[in-house]
């Protein structure tokens, strides 16, 4: 959650990179060492307006370097608000990742959004 840029960073520097960016590096480095990733990070709800908040963004990347799926948490916890997080309401999503001669069906959810199973369900 939040590795980008640290979830300790992201409450007092906030994250000024866009989320192309982020995902075009993630990408290289999958495609490059053959390796799926899923990474968080405090993606710019509005981009060009610094006080349009941020999404709790997660981006699944498979082994050839190709965004599968990003998923912006649902549930904020706590003081996540007054960080400047905003809760999503974007469809859930599910997708096969190739995982080297296999394929599994996987979807991603964000910390406090495991208290709320209905969303493992659909």
């Amino acid at each position: 959650e939040l590795c980008l840029p640290g979830y300790h960073n992201f409450g007092r520097e906030g994250f000024d990179i866009e989320a192309a960016v982020v995902e075009a590096e993630v990408s290289r480095i999958c495609k490059e060492e053959g390796l799926a990733m899923c990474v968080g990070f405090a993606e710019h709800r509005c981009k060009g307006d610094p006080n349009g908040g941020f999404w709790n963004t997660a981006v699944l990347v498979d082994r050839f370097g190709e965004v599968k799926m990003r998923y912006r948490k649902h549930h904020l916890w706590g003081n996540e608000g007054n960080l400047g997080l905003l809760a999503s309401d974007d469809d859930l999503q599910v997708v096969e990742l190739d995982i080297g001669g296999s394929t599994v069906r996987t979807s991603i959810v964000i910390c406090y959004d495991v208290e709320f199973p209905e969303m493992v369900r659909l």
